[in-house]
């Protein structure tokens, strides 16, 4: 670990800290984290170096030596204070807005294939790559109609999102709130926000029925829903 922390020029007590999968570790002001696909990482490490965030923050990328973001598989970034609140879905899209706005127009020609369960399940959604054979009848079923009533244009035409916000965005009682763990694929904004508030539906305790308010605003309906 040495090595690494040498690598980024950073000095501090090394800290292991408990969120997301457990595997970061603090070193001062900065934050280590290990990566699976280095070439993946260091793509979406120098997206974030370009932004200039205004209406949230992010993890500044910091370089190592060799001038590169991932060193030994490992990435660096600046330590931002944050805690996870449920709900507050309006909030969280209003930075969903920001930030996606921010990545529009930024080349996607030279992202790297990922070959993980979630960009592939990216593809399925575009009409990209079908379903696993080996999915429940039962469920490929009901997956199958859904999938019918999505819109069927090349996500192509979209832009570099945010494809998890729903549980990466944490806020602080005096600073803008946080976007964490940077999960980029190719769509839409609304396509990044319908996960968003599916996912709060799912896994933090959001009602259903809240859902029906932004269909019945066609934040989502104009872009994925048949008439």
């Amino acid at each position: 670990m040495q090595d690494i922390i040498r690598a980024f020029n950073i000095t501090g007590t090394e800290i292991k800290l408990s969120g997301g999968q457990g595997t970061s570790i603090k070193v001062g002001d900065y934050v280590l984290k290990p990566v699976i696909d280095s070439r993946y990482a260091n793509w979406c490490m120098s997206v974030l170096d370009k932004l200039s965030p205004k209406g949230y923050r992010i993890s500044k990328p910091i370089r190592s030596i060799d001038c590169n973001y991932v060193y030994n598989n490992y990435l660096c970034t600046r330590f931002e204070v944050g805690y996870e609140k449920d709900g507050l879905i309006d909030e969280k899209l209003e930075v969903s807005k920001a930030f996606q706005s921010d990545l529009k127009g930024r080349s996607f020609d030279d992202i790297p294939y990922s070959d993980d369960p979630w960009s592939n399940a990216h593809r399925v959604v575009w009409h990209e790559r079908k379903l696993p054979e080996e999915m429940y009848q039962s469920s490929k079923a009901i997956v199958e109609s859904l999938l019918m009533r999505l819109f069927k244009g090349s996500r192509n035409s979209g832009q570099i999102i945010h494809s998890d916000l729903g549980g990466n965005i944490t806020f602080d009682d005096l600073l803008e709130p946080l976007i964490i763990e940077f999960s980029p694929t190719i769509g839409t904004r609304e396509y990044s926000d319908a996960i968003m508030v599916c996912d709060q539906i799912a896994w933090s305790n959001v009602e259903l029925e809240y859902i029906k308010k932004y269909l019945t605003n066609r934040i989502f309906y104009e872009w994925y829903c048949s008439d």
